[in-house]
């Protein structure tokens, strides 16, 4: 059961991201992650972006009690 809520948080947090406008431009999209199975990048063209993004993914990720093991 535990890999399936990690693909569900993880797939509504990448959603969360979607919603920022933030990241690099590419074909008239703004993109600012990649990810496969449990990888993700983030992109951004500043790093206030980047801390943008990575505020997103904090706050989701706490509110569903994901922890880094880092």
């Amino acid at each position: 059961m535990s890999p399936d809520l990690f693909n569900l948080y993880s797939k509504f947090i990448l959603k969360k991201l979607e919603e920022v406008e933030e990241g690099i431009q590419v074909n008239g999209r703004h993109i600012n992650n990649i990810h496969y199975a449990d990888s993700t990048v983030l992109l951004a063209s500043s790093e206030v972006s980047l801390q943008m993004l990575m505020y997103v993914v904090q706050t989701y990720s706490k509110k569903f009690g994901l922890k880094s093991k880092y």
